[in-house]
């Protein structure tokens, strides 16, 4: 009786230990993202949102051209590059809609930090990395306004920039992409 008592103490232990290794499995694979980026992927994406709004947005028309936009289904660039989510919602409603259109591009950029390194990738989803983000975004959307305007125009359009950064900032978070 001994020894089976102690055979099957042993087997309880041994279901015990494959339960919680299971269960510890499970648990690092919630809290991992499904595809773990490369450090390729990450200069990559430091380099996109790193460019200015317009040479970001001729970066993602190339893209676009070869079939991206959520990740390798029919996106023709080469591992790891396929994997980044190009898509965006422009400057999101209740942007009016000359605002859109001027910092359009901003805008885009903007959305390729937040999908990319708040969300899909994950590449450096912290609270700095998003700060950055934003301020990119600030920041092109001001070039955007020393280019177009001068004198009274530009203090109003880089008013309406910060506007739009603030809202950003109070507003936005990695959740909503």
């Amino acid at each position: 009786m001994t020894a089976l008592s102690a055979r099957l103490r042993n087997r309880s232990a041994l279901v015990a230990l494959v339960v919680a290794l299971v269960a510890l499995a499970a648990t690092l694979s919630a809290a991992t993202p499904a595809h773990a980026f490369t450090k390729e992927q990450l200069r990559y994406g430091k380099e996109s949102i790193g460019y200015t709004a317009d040479q970001f947005a001729a970066r993602k028309a190339d893209f676009v051209a070869h079939g991206c936009w959520t990740g390798p289904a029919g996106c023709n660039k080469p591992s790891p590059y396929n994997e980044f989510d190009w898509s965006d919602d422009g400057c999101s409603p209740p942007t009016p809609d000359h605002l859109r259109e001027r910092f359009r591009n901003a805008c885009l950029q903007h959305d390729f930090g937040y999908r990319n390194f708040g969300n899909g990738l994950m590449l450096e989803r912290t609270e700095n990395r998003r700060y950055r983000i934003d301020v990119k975004f600030r920041n092109e959307m001001n070039r955007i306004c020393g280019r177009m305007f001068s004198g009274n125009a530009k203090r109003v359009c880089k008013a309406e920039a910060t506007v739009m950064y603030k809202a950003v900032r109070r507003f936005n978070n990695w959740q909503q992409q």
